[in-house]
Order: structure tokens, then sequence, then C-alpha cells
């Protein structure tokens, strides 16, 4: 090994240890800054605590006067009842019920017979059971896409365009509006249109 070689690994090892010892330092300033933090919410649940038995305290478990228990209302105690606990015997119940023409028809049929394994493939079967799951169709944007067209005029050869309603000067796209549309479209940035007020525009 050359001379050359034996320096330029000598270089970068002492760049190596000089970096770990730097990320040493990091590590360890990182957990003292995680023990004083510690120390800081251990602080906060005690004095949550304290404070939820502050208020727990009124003239029926500690000596302070009835004027100081303000108007809180006295919960009625109710009766324990000699029924059990759930359902009774006799209640029908509720559940959802089966529809007549479902969306969707799923056969189960069995390859081969149970009994001699002869395959079924062939055979006409006939309906046994029925069993529905109903489900909500996933969440999707219906997207209605604006074109804006040019004409040439064929007597002055003059070009003109439509144009845009005056809140879309940014090229929104348009959809309805709902309460989970944050989670959505997490980075897309919104504004809420002038001319509809159900709507909302969002700028992809």
């Amino acid at each position: 090994m050359r001379e050359e070689d034996v320096r330029e690994l000598q270089s970068a090892f002492r760049e190596l240890k000089i970096a770990y010892s730097e990320l040493q330092e990091k590590v360890k300033q990182q957990d003292q800054h995680i023990e004083e933090l510690r120390g800081q919410l251990l602080k906060e649940r005690l004095r949550n605590l304290e404070l939820e038995k502050r208020l727990a305290k009124d003239s029926r478990n500690s000596s302070k006067p009835p004027s100081s228990d303000g108007y809180k209302r006295q919960q009625k105690r109710r009766e324990k009842s000699q029924k059990k606990s759930g359902g009774q015997k006799g209640h029908s119940g509720h559940q959802l019920a089966q529809v007549e023409t479902p969306d969707e028809v799923i056969e189960h049929r069995a390859r081969d017979c149970q009994h001699c394994q002869h395959p079924l493939s062939q055979t006409v079967g006939v309906l046994k059971e029925r069993r529905q799951v109903h489900e909500l169709p996933p969440l999707r944007l219906q997207v209605r896409e604006h074109q804006q067209i040019e004409q040439i005029c064929p007597r002055c050869g003059g070009r003109s365009c439509g144009n845009f309603p005056q809140e879309w000067m940014q090229q929104p796209s348009m959809v309805p509006m709902c309460e989970g549309w944050p989670s959505i479209f997490p980075n897309s940035s919104s504004c809420l249109s002038k001319g509809s007020p159900n709507s909302l525009l969002i700028c992809i």
C-alpha cells in the first residue's frame, strides 16, 4: 500500500472519529432533554390529580359548607332492577332487512360432491340460503372538466376564447363540500366558492 493511500485512510478515520464524537454529544443532549420532559410531564400529572381531588370535594365528603356546592345537580339514585342486563326475552331486536334486488350476487357452489368427490361443474343447483352484506360504497369524487375553447373568426381571423367563472381564476377543480375532505386531500389548497355555498374548490 502506498503512503498516499495510508494518509487518506488515516484522514478518513480521523474524520469518522470526529463525526462519531459529535453524534455521541448530540445523543447525550437529547437524552437530557427527554429526562427534562419526563420530569415536567410527571409534575403536570400530579398537578392534575390534585385539581381533580379538589373538584371532587363537596359538602358531603369534606368540611366544606353546602353553599360551596354551587348549582351542581344532584344525581338521582336509581333503584336496582331485578332484570338481567342486556336484551330481555321476547324482544324482537332490530337488524337490516334483506333486499329483493341486491347490487351484486355471488354464488357459492361446491366443486365436488362432499360424499363421493364426483365433479359437480355440470350440475344445476337450487338456492338453499341467502345471506346479504350491507356495505357503504367507497367515497369517490365526481370530476367534471370545463374546457376553454379557442375559436378563429372566419371573417377577420381573430382568436376568441370562452371565459371561466371568476372564482376559477386559479384553474381549480370543484367538488361537493363534505366534513372529511381534509383527510381525503391533505396536500391540496382549498377555497370556498363564492357562487356556490355548498361547494368547495380544490386546487390540484
